[in-house]
Formats: C-alpha cells, structure tokens, sequence
C-alpha cells in the first residue's frame, strides 16, 4: 500500500485568491471525474475506469489516491492550494537508504541523468528509506485533459523504464499484486461476493478466469489468515 504522509507537502505563506481557489476546485473535479468515466477495454490510461478516493482535504490541500488493476502502482495526486499546484506521482518503493555508499551514488547518478530524459516526469527520494518517488508537477489554474493524459503516461512509462534498468521487474510485479489483493479486500469489506471479485479481474484488468480465480483464492488465504493472526492476539491480551 502506498504509504499516506505526505513526504511532497510543505509549508508556503502564499495567498490564494477566492476565485482560482474555485478554479482549483472545479479543476480538482475535473480530475475526478476523468479517472472515474471510462472504459476497462480504453486504450489510454486516462480513458480507463479508476478507483478514486479522497484522502485527506482541508483549507490547504487535497489530497487523492487512485488505483486500477491495468496501472501497476497506485497513483497519488496532491492539489496545493496555495500553490496553485498538483503533484502527481507514482511510487515504485524502492529504499535507496540500505544501499552501500558505491551502490548509492551510481543509482543516485542514474537518477540524475534519469531526469534529463525522462518525458515531464522527475525523479525525487523521500521517507526515512529515501524511496525513489516519479512525480510530476502541473498548473491546477490551466490543467486540461490532454496534458493530464500525457503526465500520466510519462509517469507510468518512467517506473518501467527505471523497473527495466534496475532489473527490478519482479518486485513491481510482487507490488501490483499486493494493489491488486488490496482492493479486493476493499471490495470485500463492502459485501461483494467471491464471484463478483472475479468478474472485477477480469473485465477491469482484462485477466483469463483462471488467473482472475487464483488471485482471489489467494486473497481469501490472506484475508483468513490475518483474521486468525489478530483472534490470537485478542486472546493473548485477554490471557
């Protein structure tokens, strides 16, 4: 899961006038609303049917979590008010921190030059573990679809190309997984049946019954298993 503190957010003394608030506001919907309507089967990314959800909003920040089992990673989507500004990033979890030094420095020179030639997306480090986090950087007073569609692209297309370099394909892929057995859960938690979750996987991710079946057999493993893990703990503490 991606990890919920905010490591883009920083303090700023700028006012923000009534009227781009609200431009920002319409803006923030109008992203909403694009990764909400669409198409499992659609081409683009933006044209796809994404799970949207807002997770923190206040007087200086939105900010929002969206996911499809078609993306890899999960997206996260910052709105700063008094920037006029929207980071959109893509973390590939990556801890740079447990590194040795030699290691660090030529991952942290192809990082360098990884910006230098990566499509509007950039490269950053942030957490404690110094995670390696894509993000892009856009005008939440100007933002049109199109432009959303292309920061989009170039963020997912930078993590395979950074997964591809480092040869850490498997690891996104253990990643996805868990997204994927996340959501699920979710969906589980909301009543939907066994079935229902199969049918998710395959319309939405466009996966084979067979596969769509042993993910979710999967996650009702994990599911069980984690509610026998917390039974033991209640009992213990009762104990």
């Amino acid at each position: 899961m991606v990890i919920l503190i905010n490591p883009l957010h920083h303090s700023s003394y700028r006012v923000v006038f009534s009227e781009n608030r609200d431009i920002i506001d319409k803006t923030v919907n109008n992203i909403i609303e694009w990764l909400k309507t669409g198409s499992s089967d659609a081409k683009r990314p933006i044209d796809w049917d994404w799970d949207v959800e807002i997770i923190e909003k206040d007087d200086d920040h939105i900010l929002l979590e969206a996911f499809h089992p078609k993306a890899y990673l999960k997206l996260v989507i910052l709105v700063k008010y008094d920037q006029y500004l929207i980071k959109m990033a893509v973390n590939p979890l990556y801890p740079t921190k447990f590194l040795d030094n030699k290691d660090r420095i030529i991952l942290y020179y192809y990082l360098l030059k990884a910006n230098l030639n990566l499509p509007l997306a950039k490269v950053s480090l942030f957490g404690e573990d110094d995670e390696v986090l894509f993000l892009v950087d856009l005008d939440a007073r100007t933002l049109g679809k199109e432009e959303f569609n292309h920061a989009l692209e170039a963020l997912y297309y930078s993590v395979i190309a950074f997964a591809k370099a480092l040869e850490i394909q498997d690891e996104v892929i253990n990643k996805y997984y868990e997204n994927v057995s996340e959501a699920l859960m979710d969906r589980l938690a909301k009543g939907e049946k066994p079935e229902q979750l199969v049918e998710y996987l395959i319309v939405k991710a466009g996966l084979p019954r067979d596969k769509a079946e042993e993910i979710v057999k999967e996650t009702l493993y994990l599911m069980k298993k984690e509610a026998e893990r917390r039974k033991t703990e209640e009992t213990t503490l009762i104990m």
